[in-house]
């Protein structure tokens, strides 16, 4: 069955990411995190429609059975079964994306290069099955206004699903909402897919996907530099959204905002999502909300990540989180440099309503003022357990090696290494 695939797949990452000397976790409390996913995505995948009976079949040889295959609509119904048998190189040929896909698409690890393409290089909306194929080397032409971009799909829809599928292309529209270097939109399934590209955009802009609401991302990877001119920018997803599950996932990318709520893997993690077993890797750079992991996570549960990033941004700059507000953090790690003005943490800038459990931030530290170790605030209702900093502190204003200030509770934690500076 499908849903024991994904076990058996969830589990080995969660094996190789809880292996890492930066996370320690209890293997029953990872079993239990691990099997609880499961039976979400299980949730997840039974309320999909399943695709109609497969009874037409077109096979792709060549630039123009490539072609005719893009520009005939009966290709696009859930009866069609398309398999691409070799690599096609396009010359060049400008194609405009599928409105509407449907059917079953079979790569068979084959890639598209040297297409021309506007928003996206496969399709529109995508309700159907692809599978393993890349487009490699494409260029993009110039977006209109604030049009959403991607390197593959724009909407993978709640019934789409893609499968082992890349993209190796740069993806631009600096006044674009919704831009990213694989799929704009995700509600659906994606597993084991990757971009590899320079990603600029407006919001909601990722490395990976702008915006994953209620969808599922499994065992995928961005890699390159990702720019936004205003918020909710991530080097994974931009804006990962009410419900939204990312497991095993990772990202190689430096990332720029412009503006605030930006996150090395996440810009924004908000209302009921869920992050497992991720790691993020680069440099970030933003004004409020910033984060090596994540920028600001609002209701966000995430287990078993880790971050390896330098952090640069003005108020709310955390080695891990830049904002924190309710669900729990557990077991995560984060490594690099954090500088800024005002509430600063070696894991968390503003801990607000949230929980953090077993974490740990390796960590230096230079800012002005409400700088800490760990945490920068740690506000009402905020709790820390467990927790270690290890690293150096250097500020003016209400310092310390583990909370610059704190209104909350801290248990059972720890701090190590040297404090410079301290005026009050």
């Amino acid at each position: 069955m499908r849903i024991k695939k994904v076990l058996s797949l969830i589990l080995t990452v969660s094996v190789a990411v809880t292996s890492s000397p930066l996370i320690v976790q209890a293997e029953g409390e990872a079993v239990s995190s691990v099997t609880q996913m499961v039976e979400e995505i299980e949730d997840k995948m039974q309320t999909a429609p399943r695709p109609a009976e497969i009874t037409e079949h077109f096979n792709i040889d060549s630039k123009d059975k490539f072609i005719e295959f893009m520009t005939e609509p009966k290709y696009y119904a859930s009866n069609w079964e398309t398999t691409l048998l070799c690599d096609i190189n396009m010359g060049g040929a400008a194609l405009e994306p599928i409105s509407n896909y449907y059917g079953t698409f079979n790569g068979n690890g084959h890639a598209v290069s040297n297409m021309t393409f506007i928003n996206c290089c496969f399709a529109i909306d995508n309700h159907g099955t692809i599978s393993g194929i890349g487009f490699r080397d494409c260029q993009q032409v110039s977006v209109a206004g604030n049009a959403a971009a991607a390197g593959f799909v724009i909407n993978n829809e709640r019934d789409g699903m893609i499968n082992n599928c890349f993209t190796e292309n740069d993806i631009v529209n600096e006044y674009g909402s919704y831009v990213a270097g694989f799929v704009a939109k995700n509600e659906g399934h994606i597993t084991g897919c990757k971009a590899i590209g320079e990603v600029k955009g407006k919001n909601q802009v990722g490395g990976f996907v702008g915006q994953n609401e209620g969808g599922t991302i499994t065992e995928c990877k961005a890699t390159g530099n990702v720019t936004g001119n205003e918020y909710f920018v991530g080097g994974f997803v931009g804006w990962n959204y009410e419900g939204g599950t990312i497991i095993g996932c990772a990202a190689e990318v430096n990332v720029k905002g412009n503006d605030n709520i930006v996150g090395g893997f996440v810009g924004s993690n908000c209302k009921d999502v869920t992050i497992t077993n991720c790691i993020a890797t680069g440099n970030v750079r933003g004004d409020k909300r910033v984060g090596g992991f994540v920028g600001d996570n609002n209701f966000g549960a995430i287990n078993g990540c880790t971050a390896y990033v330098n952090v640069i941004g003005n108020e709310y700059v955390g080695g891990f989180v830049g904002w924190n507000g309710g669900r729990k953090i557990t077991n995560c790690a984060t490594k690099g440099n954090v500088r800024g003005e005002k509430n600063l943490g070696g894991f968390v800038g503003w801990n607000y309503c949230g929980t953090i459990n077993g974490c740990t931030a390796y960590v230096n530290l230079t800012g002005n003022s409400d700088i800490g170790g760990f945490v920068g605030s740690n506000y009402v209702h905020g709790e820390i357990t467990g927790c270690e900093a290890i690293g150096e502190v250097k500020g003016d204003y209400s310092i310390g090696g583990f909370v610059g200030s704190n209104k909350g509770q801290i248990i059972v934690c720890k701090a190590k290494g040297n404090l410079i500076g301290g005026k009050k």
